[in-house]
């Protein structure tokens, strides 16, 4: 009796508590699989930020990079408009103008039309001219969105795109501010805003 009563004290002596190897390990698992998720959550918060950014980038800004520089003289061209009229860029030399480049298909050229159409009847009397560069669009297109918009200021159609690629246009819309000396002063890569609009008046000495 007293040799069984002692081998059973020494297994019980020599036994490893199961808990005392299983509890950090399983801990430790459990820690790690909390740390792996939030990394991951994370990683995916960056990852939807960064595309979110990307998506809501200004349109224009492909060919921002390819744009004339400011101070350069604007280069000439002959484009005939809308009512079979060749319209001559260095003839218009005395009058400070604004150059749009645009598109029937465009919906930003469409959004910003209405105000084109308001500031050019607002500063005409002060010489103030708006050229339409129209990009491939067909004459008849070009002419039922001038009817569709009540359009007054010129309209040329650019249909094999010599003139958009001479001044570097890669995305629409694209507006250009010239003085009355020919000389570029101000670009809009993008849909005007009335903002913008505004500051490119005042670089070509135009004030409301």
């Amino acid at each position: 009796m007293f040799a069984l009563r002692k081998r059973w004290i020494l297994a019980m002596a020599n036994a490893t508590p199961v808990t005392s190897q299983t509890t950090p390990r399983t801990a430790q698992r459990r820690f790690s699989g909390r740390q792996a998720f939030w990394l991951g959550l994370g990683l995916l918060v960056l990852a939807f930020g960064f595309f979110s950014w990307l998506l809501f980038q200004p349109s224009g800004n492909n060919g921002a990079i390819n744009l004339l520089p400011i101070g350069k003289a604007a280069p000439s061209f002959t484009l005939t408009n809308s009512q079979g009229t060749p319209v001559t860029l260095s003839q218009l030399r005395g009058h400070p103008l604004m150059i749009n480049f645009w598109s029937t298909t465009c919906g930003p050229c469409q959004s910003e039309t209405p105000l084109l159409q308001r500031t050019y009847t607002q500063y005409k009397s002060q010489g103030f001219l708006v050229l339409g560069v129209s990009e491939t669009d067909p004459l008849p297109s070009v002419i039922q969105f001038a009817n569709d918009y009540a359009l007054t200021y010129p309209l040329l159609p650019d249909l094999q795109r010599k003139v958009n690629d001479r001044y570097g246009v890669t995305g629409l819309p694209v507006s250009y501010f010239i003085d009355a000396q020919g000389i570029i002063r101000y670009t809009v890569n993008g849909a005007l805003t009335p903002q913008t609009l505004q500051y490119g008046l005042r670089t070509i000495g135009l004030s409301a």
